[in-house]
């Protein structure tokens, strides 16, 4: 068995030597997202990221969704706005390799599809149909917000009428909202009262009611 010549080695370990510093070296020079703010947004929704190596980023997605726009600020900053994406992994991409980071939130807005009853007053509880409820935080008849309010699921919302007006119903959801026309709010009603005559200072009793308030 003839064994390589030593040049011959020597010029093999120093081929793999460089080859190896030059992996590492491109590796190095691969973007590394460290953090971004804020972890969660809807469409628009600018967003700030750090790391570094992020000169001559070519690309930025939320949860696989291009940005709508971004900006390098410096090698460790980039400013991006979100596009109607999805939640998941943060991404810049640039000629040498993609830097990644999981825990982005996207907010979906949310979609009012129909509501009942069309007609109610204070005390009543209305169910409110549609989806992207699951990140609601106010639901408001007209002007006034609900005195509460349940998701039941993402699909669907009951919220309970204060004492309001009639309008739009509104879904609020971080930074941004849905709504959907036509809410009658009725005032309370009175179906009887006793007795029906009486001098000053007499006490009468009303019955009805969305008395409440």
């Amino acid at each position: 068995m003839t064994l390589p010549f030593p040049s011959v080695l020597l010029r093999a370990s120093c081929f793999c030597f460089l080859f190896i510093v030059m992996a590492m070296a491109s590796l190095a020079q691969a973007p590394i997202i460290t953090s971004f703010t804020p972890g969660s947004g809807t469409s628009n929704t600018w967003v700030e990221i750090k790391g570094q190596n992020f000169t001559g980023a070519t690309a930025v997605k939320f949860g696989g969704t291009s940005a709508l726009f971004f900006g390098t600020r410096s090698d460790t900053s980039i400013y991006a706005v979100v596009d109607t994406g999805s939640s998941g992994v943060v991404t810049v991409q640039t000629a040498k390799g993609t830097g990644f980071k999981a825990g982005f939130r996207f907010i979906y807005t949310p979609t009012i599809d129909s509501f009942a009853p069309a007609m109610a007053g204070n005390g009543d509880t209305v169910t409110i149909y549609g989806h992207h409820f699951s990140d609601v935080q106010e639901v408001y008849f007209g002007d006034s917000a609900a005195v509460s309010f349940a998701i039941v699921a993402d699909t669907l919302i009951k919220a309970v009428v204060g004492v309001g007006s009639s309008g739009d119903i509104l879904l609020m959801a971080a930074d941004t909202y849905g709504w959907f026309p036509g809410f009658i709010h009725t005032a309370p009603g009175i179906t009887s009262f006793s007795p029906t005559r009486g001098n000053a200072g007499t006490l009468v009793t009303l019955k009805g009611s969305r008395f409440t308030g």
